[in-house]
């Protein structure tokens, strides 16, 4: 038949579901002496597979027709095995969040709450279902159950059952958990109630017997992991077995392949690594090179299961955050794992996460001064520049992090990257990557590093040639006081060595109105005046080391720009009024500032400006 209207079978379906739980709760009002058969007949309905959304539509409005009204006088005035089914259905209800609020106003949870004591274990389990899907994601029912002294029954319900055998005790213990993670997720008051309550012992314990439940044990773990955001949480759980207990839920799991113990494995060494990065945890586990974590790390190493030799890497870079540790691990030989590491997954697009893992770990193990020649002869500079075509930036940041370490007062170090044009290119890029500010930052700053360790003409020359200076200058603006003093001192190195070939770039770039607004700056720091000052006075009284080469002179002359650049660098300092600043800053009340003025000064006078 033409020209009909068509039907929408999604909205017919609607109609008959929410026909169906309306004549249910109509049924339940008419036989409310004996409503056993009818909470049968809903909870049937409730929990045959159907359309979520259509479920959810239909029982929004029953509730506007007062099925909660109906469900709470049958609760108050009823037998316990009529109760168990309106609470295992309320437990249903809790599942659709716009039914949630609406049972924390019917009065539910103080209600459900005292069920937590039954000595019913199947009561007590469908009280914690119906209070963890009420409270999932509500403030309002969390609260409530804070105004009521939930946390402590549920941490007493909890107790009493880490070994209990009792039928139903698996199920009971794995649901309460999850009523303590959906209460606890994202409260800070009710968390904080559950760890002074002793919550973390509770469920350290949990751990510790009931390994082989892979359900409990992976709602016990999705808990602590809420819980340990806080550092305060990391610290007491670092005083606890749970590190140990980890390690042997990882054991267990070990080498099996079915998605379960796969998952525990990943869920117990993340725990791990989050238990490493507070300051305590990673003492405690590393205990002198002899804790169990550290020594399970370093095997994983060499495991051939990813996700552990992932957690092994992480797990380095985290024990790696003093200088002890940073020695006693190179004595250990873990740079020569992480190196060979590496290497294998050099090539690999789908492991930078591995790459960025072992160049974070790479890079604190280099910051102490007596690792650095030891990194060095384990190869780890050339390793990592294996990643110089990554085009990964948070790979590329660490690579650049690594780098600048290794360089830090090592200076062939410094001259074998400085005096490499190809690298030196590739490095002036990434300084140039506007779209990563990390990048970018770190690269100027391995830049000036380069400048400053490696002190030789040749280097200094490479940097101007490969459009160096730019960066350097624009560094001096920087808001992070050490950066600036680090493009403040590079940049003054050259132009006390180079200035012949570096003037016109840097002029290009602008440093005299940098200089001049640094120097008018009120709010400019003290060594930054100072450092600046002496980078002015560098400019306008060095000598080249040599002539300007045969490139600049034609370049120069190509331009028709002054062939004494670095005169008509001074000419330019001279009359932008930096020479008046400086004046004023000779009155400064820092007395180094003073010094440096007074001195900037005096040599301008010694030499003045050829006319």
């Amino acid at each position: 038949m033409s020209g009909g209207k068509s039907i929408d079978l999604n909205s017919v379906k609607y109609a008959e579901e929410s026909e169906d739980i309306l004549n249910m709760v109509e049924s339940l009002r008419l036989s409310s002496d004996e409503p056993e058969k009818c909470l049968d007949r809903i909870l049937k309905f409730l929990l045959v597979e159907q359309d979520e959304e259509d479920l959810d539509q239909a029982l929004e409005t029953a509730v506007e027709n007062g099925m909660l009204g109906d469900l709470y006088d049958i609760m108050t005035h009823t037998s316990d095995g009529t109760l168990c089914k309106v609470i295992q259905i309320l437990a249903e209800l809790g599942k659709t969040e716009t039914i949630r609020e609406p049972c924390v106003m019917q009065g539910f949870v103080p209600i459900l709450l005292q069920h937590l004591k039954s000595d019913d274990i199947i009561m007590a389990t469908q009280a914690c279902r119906a209070l963890g899907n009420i409270c999932f994601e509500n403030d309002i029912g969390r609260n409530a159950v804070d105004e009521n002294d939930g946390i402590l029954l549920l941490l007493k319900l909890l107790r009493e059952h880490v070994k209990s055998t009792e039928d139903g005790a698996d199920r009971l213990r794995t649901i309460a958990c999850g009523f303590l993670l959906n209460v606890t997720n994202t409260h800070d008051s009710l968390m904080q109630k559950a760890v002074d309550g002793g919550a973390l012992d509770v469920l350290d314990e949990y751990i510790r017997y009931h390994q082989q439940d892979h359900g409990l044990c992976n709602m016990v773990l999705l808990t602590l992991g809420s819980f340990i955001d806080s550092d305060e949480v990391k610290d007491v759980l670092a005083e606890t077995s749970l590190s140990n207990n980890l390690i042997q839920i990882i054991q267990v799991n070990q080498g099996k392949l079915d998605p379960e113990s796969q998952q525990l494995i990943k869920m117990a060494s993340d725990l791990l690594i989050l238990l490493l990065t507070g300051d305590k945890g990673a003492e405690t586990m590393f205990a002198n090179g002899e804790g169990p974590v550290f020594i399970e790390s370093v095997k994983w190493l060499e495991d051939e299961d990813s996700r552990l030799q992932m957690a092994a890497v992480l797990a380095i870079g985290n024990f790696a955050r003093n200088d002890n540790h940073c020695q006693r691990l190179v004595e250990e030989g873990i740079v020569e794992h992480l190196v060979e590491i590496l290497k294998e997954h050099r090539d690999h697009e789908a492991d930078m996460t591995l790459q960025h893992a072992i160049l974070s770990a790479l890079r604190n193990l280099a910051i102490p001064a007596r690792n650095k020649p030891a990194l060095l002869m384990a190869g780890v500079l050339e390793t990592v520049l294996l990643l110089l075509s990554s085009d990964t930036m948070a790979v590329v940041f660490k690579l650049l992090g690594v780098l600048r370490m290794l360089v830090d007062g090592q200076e062939t170090a410094a001259l074998q990257l400085g005096t490499d044009r190809g690298f030196m290119d590739r490095l002036v890029g990434w300084c140039e990557v506007d779209e990563h500010a990390g990048v970018q930052g770190e690269g100027t700053r391995l830049l000036a590093s380069l400048v400053k360790n490696g002190r030789s003409v040749e280097l200094m020359r490479n940097v101007v040639k490969c459009q160096g200076i730019p960066p350097l200058v624009a560094m001096v603006s920087s808001e992070h006081l050490v950066m600036q003093n680090e493009a403040l001192v590079a940049l003054t190195l050259i132009s006390s060595t180079v200035l012949d070939e570096a003037a016109l770039p840097l002029k290009q770039s602008e440093l005299t109105e940098t200089i001049s607004s640094l120097l008018g700056n009120k709010s400019t720091l003290p060594e930054i005046l100072c450092n600046t000052l002496t980078l002015t006075k560098t400019l306008c009284s060095a000598v080249s080391e040599s002539p300007p080469s045969t490139l600049s002179c034609k370049l120069l002359a190509c331009t028709g720009r002054v062939t004494n650049m670095q005169q008509s660098l001074k000419e330019e300092i001279m009359t932008s009024g930096i020479v008046d600043i400086a004046r004023q800053l000779s009155c400064h009340e820092e007395e180094k500032v003073r010094e440096a003025a007074n001195t900037f000064v005096a040599v301008l006078e010694e030499a003045p400006l050829e006319r």
